[in-house]
């Protein structure tokens, strides 16, 4: 991590040489977002959770656990709590170069009395008495993710409690503490699974029946995607997924885990805690995942869910199913739960699962074929195309799945996709046309010459890709002089929004919510000013101006440009960003916008530096750059 610092550091030199440097800007954002993952601003503005542990932290001190461990302190934010209730001495240890760094300026600016003592380590390498003088009585930590063990807590707690923690207090009800006493807060946690019928997942998942008519030849009955085959969760709100969800399931308790019983948190690591449950179907549908939040004991009395539509910074952990699993009302569904090795697993009992043929794509290219209107379009281009005996089509998208369709059609001689790609393509043509697979362009021969070039501009994240913009440049010398580029032309959507709940993804709104600690203006140094993977149909916004064209280019060109836009505001509000999308022309009157529901490509939004207070009928102008393949949009300044 410390090559990271270094490295904000040159491009942070480099934008003060050149402010519109848009390739070291790009490289910055990523940089920040490597460092200062973008939860930590959610779990910042959470005052439900920050007021939630301050109050368990003050009553603990009032019981006299006095001396604070704050295992993976973060902005350190836990810690200023001790000091605030009370705490004689409190160590709070962190292993993050840039959360260390952050850490740092907080307590210097926060800690007068000098209480708190940072420690740039791991937990697992603190040594009693070289950075703990003794034992401590109390730990506090947030080291949860969706999945409540995802951040090693297990293994930690299970270490702190052998080395660094007095030994745990019988008195869980009404805790007392003494010279022999340990707690932990928070107390523990309740995992719950349910199944959920849900679009976004099913379209991230499987191939679903209908939406791709070559793919009916295949010769196997599902189409999975490779990502469902290491048994990892993704975390989701499933509040903003597109289309929504439902609970087809009752929600069941599938594990409770102590975290003031060392024994507990051994045999939750060890597997002992194991186990198969029984879910039931409360209504008929297909269940496309099965979803965990937990419950959070921060003490005796006060807790916080991480239920869905609870509001709370945790998101939500979703194990897609492997098969799309048709229900009925009343049945029961076998799960197994395991917490083994510190990871949280919920699978469909195998016993359920009867697949005779079974095929794995990427993630991006079971978005890709399940996006109906995109595969519409590549049918209406196939069949526009006129039969040349000679052509060759070289497709890079996710899938190729408009080359495949020349191929049958016959309008190309040969296509030429990724290796990736080579057993599903075989398996719907066998020996039709000529198939070629390349790992990359740069296998290409100087002789392999295209009639035809299908690209993706445009990453599933809601930018302009640029790596596909640069590989363009190196495909020319294999284009024939009338090569034809597909898609002819993209076009950049915008709108101006006032949305609150795009801030506080991106930044901590105010030191309002962290109790008035004086913590924004350090941590806000890692601030995004794009926030991609948005789905508009399921954000808080309210538009501010009208959807309109704010770049538009070929394929065969993304010149260096600056440019500015003029964008009439209608009504009075606060424009906290510019949402965008894209809108792609494959000739003719063949057009796809991403500004769909089901669109296998996201949406993003550019967030104004400082929110901007405008009245019905002002103009905000905007400046619209591109360099080096790279799109950037800012209002333009005074």
């Amino acid at each position: 991590m410390g090559h990271l610092v270094e490295a904000k550091e040159f491009f942070e030199k480099a934008l003060s040489a050149k402010e519109d440097y848009l390739p070291a800007a790009h490289n910055l954002e990523n940089l920040a977002s490597a460092m200062v993952e973008r939860w930590h601003f959610r779990m910042l503005n959470d005052t439900v959770r920050n007021e939630s542990y301050r109050e368990a932290i003050f009553k603990k001190i009032r019981q006299g656990f006095s001396t604070i461990l704050d295992l993976g302190t973060g902005t350190s934010l836990l810690s200023l709590y001790a000091m605030q209730g009370g705490a004689k001495k409190i160590f709070a240890c962190e292993n993050s170069p840039a959360m260390i760094e952050i850490a740092k300026d907080v307590i210097k600016y926060n800690d007068s009395k000098t209480l708190i003592q940072l420690i740039p380590l791991s937990s697992t390498d603190l040594q009693i008495p070289q950075n703990l003088p003794s034992r401590v009585s109390l730990l506090v930590t947030e080291t949860m993710d969706a999945g409540v063990f995802g951040e090693n807590i297990l293994q930690s707690l299970i270490d702190a409690w052998d080395r660094l923690l007095l030994p745990p207090t019988k008195y869980f009800t009404a805790p007392k503490a003494s010279s022999r006493n340990g707690i932990v807060v928070p107390f523990g946690a309740t995992i719950f699974v349910a199944g959920v019928q849900c679009p976004f997942i099913a379209n991230s998942s499987h191939v679903l029946p209908g939406k791709c008519e070559i793919l009916e030849a295949l010769p196997f009955k599902v189409i999975a995607s490779s990502a469902l085959e290491n048994g990892e969760y993704s975390s989701e709100d499933l509040t903003r997924l597109p289309g929504g969800f439902k609970l087809l399931t009752e929600p069941v308790e599938v594990l409770k885990v102590n975290f003031n019983d060392p024994d507990d948190l051994k045999k939750h690591l060890n597997g002992e805690r194991d186990k198969t449950v029984d879910l039931m179907c409360s209504e008929p549908g297909v269940i496309d995942a099965f979803v965990s939040w937990f419950v959070l004991q921060l003490d005796e009395d006060l807790k916080i869910s991480t239920k869905p539509c609870q509001q709370s910074c945790w998101e939500q952990a979703v194990f897609a199913t492997r098969i799309p699993l048709v229900v009925e009302s009343n049945q029961k569904v076998k799960i197994c739960i395991s917490s083994a090795k510190g990871v949280l697993n919920v699978q469909l009992d195998a016993k359920d699962i009867e697949i005779d043929s079974y095929c794995l794509l990427e993630p991006d290219a079971i978005r890709f074929l399940n996006d109906r209107a995109w595969i519409s379009a590549m049918h209406s281009v196939a069949n526009n195309m006129k039969a040349t005996e000679n052509s060759n089509v070289l497709d890079l998208s996710p899938f190729p799945y408009l080359g495949l369709l020349m191929l049958k059609k016959g309008v190309c001689k040969s296509l030429t996709t990724l290796l990736k790609m080579e057993d599903a393509c075989k398996d719907v043509f066998g020996t039709i046309g000529t198939l070629r697979f390349i790992q990359d362009i740069e296998e290409l021969n100087g002789d392999q010459i295209f009639d035809v070039v299908i690209l993706s501009p445009c990453s599933q994240h809601g930018e302009i890709d640029q790596e596909a913009m640069h590989m363009f440049g190196n495909l020319r010398n294999h284009m024939t002089e009338n090569c034809i580029l597909l898609p002819e032309k993209i076009t950049v959507v915008g709108q101006l929004w006032e949305s609150q709940w795009l801030n506080s993804m991106s930044r901590l709104t105010s030191d309002e919510n962290v109790t008035n600690f004086r913590i924004s203006e350090f941590v806000n140094k890692y601030k995004l000013k794009k926030h991609l993977d948005l789905s508009i149909q399921n954000v808080q916004y309210i538009p501010l101006s009208e959807p309109q064209q704010f770049h538009s280019f070929e394929l065969c060109q993304l010149p260096d440009s600056l440019t500015c836009v003029d964008v009439k505001v209608l009504k009075q509000g606060t424009v906290d960003a510019l949402a965008y999308w894209f809108e792609f022309d494959f000739g003719g009157t063949i057009h796809v916008t991403t500004n769909r529901p089901d669109s296998h490509l996201l949406q993003a939004a550019y967030l104004f530096h400082e929110s901007k207070t405008v009245s019905e009928g002002d103009t905000v102008v905007s400046k619209v750059i591109t360099q080096s393949g790279i799109l950037d949009i800012c209002p333009r300044s005074s």
